[in-house]
């Protein structure tokens, strides 16, 4: 289980590997990049280093796109098995039997040793998300974005335009948020589509539910229906800002920024039938993540991680 961890002189960081059952280090890798873990396939973890860049100030921007080397480190020892270096990477994904790079340029498939599949020049690429047995890629448009979809072998399948600029993927169906939700099959129809503002796309653990930020004062959440598609509810929290941050199978966790009765934000389980809140949790320290497991979910907050069931 890889996850990064910050350097504590803020200059490197590191990827540890816990062992799921007792918790202890399995391996370290450690490199002065900042790094994070697109996935693990076939005992490999692919992870993405993106070049440090310390601003003078909020406005200051890299004068030449910043690089990123993607390593191939074995699962069980942690050693390096292969490393490339792209420029402008946006996003990496696990996919097509392999993993998938989306960059300023396009998109470039590789094997899992390392090796070049293909590549597509497809102009800027906001991100690559795996759909099927094959990619979706999704390029800056203006106020929109063209949608492209290529097999493992780089064939493009189909293409489309929304007005959309989030993804998640889940199987044989992408959800993609804007000015409005799509849900699309692998082939490219739309199975179907509600118009609306979304954001931060969540899907419930058992995949019946996806949940969404919504609202013109981002103060809100949305539930579909999946997979026959449709808004469930819109619940609105009751703060100027509020996103769904985890589900369960039974209930959403809504975190809203509520500092005048919390340290910053308070936690609202919320119905995923009715949309009915439940209960709320105003914790003392900062909420720094939320994610549901079957019944229960689980939040990580200051030190400590707390459990909550089903409301009643």
């Amino acid at each position: 289980m890889p996850s990064p961890a910050r350097e504590e002189d803020d200059t490197w960081t590191r990827i540890h590997a816990l062992d799921p059952d007792s918790g202890r280090e399995q391996w370290s890798f450690a490199r002065d990049r900042e790094l994070a873990v697109a996935g693990v396939r076939d005992g490999t973890v692919v992870a993405g280093g993106l070049e440090f860049f310390v601003p003078d100030s909020t406005h200051d921007i890299p004068e030449e796109p910043l690089t990123t080397v993607v390593y191939g480190i074995d699962a069980t020892s942690g050693d390096v098995r292969w490393s490339r270096e792209f420029t402008a990477v946006e996003a990496a994904t696990t996919a097509t039997g392999g993993l998938a790079v989306a960059s300023a340029s396009g998109v470039t498939a590789l094997d899992m040793d390392g090796t070049e599949r293909w590549s597509k020049s497809t102009g800027e690429a906001r991100t690559v998300v795996p759909v099927g047995d094959g990619v979706v890629v999704a390029v800056e448009d203006g106020d929109r974005s063209t949608l492209r979809a290529f097999g493992p072998d780089g064939s493009e399948r189909w293409q489309k335009r929304r007005a959309v600029e989030v993804f998640l993927a889940d199987g044989d169906r992408l959800y993609a948020l804007g000015e409005e939700t799509v849900a699309f099959d692998a082939d490219g129809t739309v199975a179907w589509a509600v118009d609306g503002h979304g954001q931060w796309p969540l899907l419930a653990p058992d995949g019946e539910t996806l949940y969404a930020r919504a609202g013109v004062g981002a103060d809100a959440v949305d539930a579909f229906s999946v997979p026959e598609g449709g808004r469930r509810f819109r619940w609105t929290t009751p703060s100027n800002n509020g996103w769904p941050t985890g589900a369960t199978d039974s209930f959403v966790v809504a975190e809203a920024i509520t500092p005048e009765t919390a340290e910053f934000t308070s936690l609202f389980a919320v119905d995923e039938q009715s949309g009915e809140p439940m209960a709320v949790y105003r914790p003392a320290e900062r909420v720094l993540d939320v994610a549901g497991f079957a019944d229960v979910a689980y939040a990580g907050t200051g030190g400590r991680l707390l459990a909550f069931e089903r409301p009643g």
